[in-house]
This record gives C-alpha cells, sequence and structure tokens, in this order.
C-alpha cells in the first residue's frame, strides 16, 4: 500500500470510531466509547507521523512521537497532546480499570477526538494528501 492509501486508510478508521462514539455515548457504553475515541486519535496521530515516514506500534511511542515531532516543533497546540494523552489514560481504565468511565468523562473525550481529527486532517490536505473532511 503506497503512503498516501495508507494515511488515508488510517484518517477512514479515525472517523470511522468517531462515529461509533454516539452510538456507544446514546447507549451508555462510557468506558467502550472512551477507548473508541481514543483510538480514534491514535489512528490519525498515526497518520500525521507516518507522513514524516514515522511508524511505531506501541501506544506509548506514538504519543511520545506525536508530541516531539509536532507539539515541540509548533506545528500543533499543546492541547492536541493533552487529549491524545488524557484518551489514552481513559481508553485503560475503560478498558482494564475497575472505575468506570463517566458519561461526562466519555462526551468530553468524544469531542476532543473530534477536535483532535479536524486538526490533523486539515494538517494532512495541508500537505497535500487527498482527504475529505467529513461534516462532523
Amino acid at each position: 500500500m503506497s503512503k498516501p492509501q495508507h494515511i488515508r486508510t488510517l484518517i477512514a478508521k479515525a472517523y470511522e470510531n468517531l462515529e461509533v462514539c454516539e452510538q456507544l455515548l446514546a447507549t451508555r457504553h462510557f468506558g467502550i466509547c472512551a477507548s473508541r475515541a481514543y483510538y480514534a486519535m491514535f489512528y490519525a496521530a498515526q497518520a500525521a507521523l507516518l507522513h514524516k515516514d514515522l511508524q511505531f506500534k506501541r501506544h506509548s511511542a506514538v504519543i511520545s512521537a506525536f508530541n516531539k515531532e509536532f507539539v515541540k516543533a509548533g506545528v500543533f497546540p499543546l492541547a492536541t497532546f493533552k487529549s491524545l494523552q488524557k484518551g489514552y489514560d481513559l481508553r485503560i481504565e475503560g478498558d482494564y480499570g475497575l472505575l468506570e468511565v463517566s458519561e461526562d468523562e466519555a462526551a468530553a473525550v468524544v469531542r476532543e477526538a473530534a477536535d483532535f481529527l479536524r486538526i490533523i486532517t486539515k494538517y494532512l490536505i495541508s500537505q497535500g494528501y487527498q482527504l475529505e473532511e467529513p461534516d462532523k
């Protein structure tokens, strides 16, 4: 698969995960919702890193590289890194923790994931990738 195709696939997966979040919120599956919102950000972060020919399998490596390559470099605001990190923490809690993810926490991470995806998608379009930005 070519790099542009791989990036398009990652962005499509990101938006697919975000879309599922609305259904999960409505059915009160807050932990799973938080996990899917995080994965939406994770796939988008992977796409941005792939633009720079960087690929990582470990979540911690993706988060760290995103911070180094984009936030510390001034490409994206610090809030994007904080959203990704917060999403990761909620994903761990939702998937493995004993505490429940609240409705407010889930709704907040979904909003942050939507913002994160918009920022990454706009960046990748500005770098010449043929992506469609969903209306959501």
